[in-house]
């Protein structure tokens, strides 16, 4: 991430399209300590996902709206574009982490369906960017770690879905 000093305008243009994994990782840990029945730890963890949660939506909607082209660069590149889908698997951890921590079954319900569309939409802006894309980099410089995130966000969705 670019510091203010060198980008122009600001952290929030060029916030990366990953952070939603600190909600992700959180909400999961929150989840197995909950099961070890450690429900204050769990319940402090779940804290923390809920609240990186929120301001990390926040931050994102600035960034869509402040900076749009920026934002599309990004969802459009093959090398940034699918870690925008921490955002459904971290939409879908804290939905679980919602049911079986705190018991709120009906915003475990919300969050799913939230995370559907924002699945859509996300996941094929950069699969048709890539796709129909004619500056195609080589296989070696093309597919890294965040390709993952494909199936990473589709089984949160499976998962959240079937509790």
């Amino acid at each position: 991430m670019s510091s203010p000093a060198t980008n122009p305008n600001g952290p929030i243009a060029t916030l990366f399209p990953g952070y939603f994994a600190l909600v992700m990782a959180t909400g999961i840990i929150s989840i197995a300590t909950e099961q070890q029945d450690l429900h204050g730890l769990a319940l402090a963890l779940y804290t923390v996902a809920a609240v990186g949660y929120v301001v990390l939506w926040v931050l994102l909607v600035l960034r869509i709206v402040r900076f749009p082209r920026l934002f599309l660069a990004d969802a459009t590149d093959h090398a940034k574009g699918f870690a925008f889908l921490t955002t459904v698997a971290g939409t879908n951890v804290l939905g679980s982490a919602c049911g079986i921590v705190m018991g709120w079954w009906d915003l475990a319900w919300i969050l799913w369906w939230l995370s559907l569309p924002v699945y859509v939409i996300l996941l094929y802006i950069t699969l048709i960017a890539v796709v129909i894309g004619s500056n195609k980099p080589g296989l070696a410089g093309g597919i890294n770690g965040t390709w993952f995130l494909i199936i990473v966000a589709t089984q949160s969705v499976a998962v959240l879905g079937a509790l």
